[in-house]
């Protein structure tokens, strides 16, 4: 399944494509292996299915850990792998924002997200 995040998104002329096939995220100017980050690429691929729309932390524990969200036990390593997740895609010009409703992936015009289904 390709998921176009705007709608003139066409991947041979996209600047940004998050590719859950190959894990790897690509900009014209680069491209970043996600195969060693398990945790981080789950919270990226889960973000990207809702680019722009906030997804809880119930929804983020179920997506990196398959696990019912616990605050004692997932509040640490989430905000350290958004963390790790802000600092890996900041240079593809992504940015991942928190409120009180949780986590949201903004994307440029024209990026993509193809999920691995």
């Amino acid at each position: 399944r390709r998921l176009t995040v705007a709608a003139d998104g066409d991947r041979a002329h996209a600047g940004v494509v998050i590719d859950a096939r190959t894990h790897e995220l690509r900009t014209p100017s680069a491209s970043i292996a996600l195969r060693g980050r398990p945790i981080v690429r789950r919270l990226l691929y889960a973000l990207a299915a809702r680019a722009g729309r906030p997804l809880s932390k119930d929804a983020l524990a179920a997506a990196a850990w398959e696990r019912e969200y616990s605050p004692l036990v997932h509040d640490n390593p989430l905000k350290s792998n958004v963390g790790h997740l802000r600092r890996l895609v900041a240079d593809a010009g992504l940015t991942v924002a928190a409120d009180e409703l949780g986590y949201r992936l903004e994307l440029p015009p024209g990026a993509i997200f193809i999920d691995d289904v």
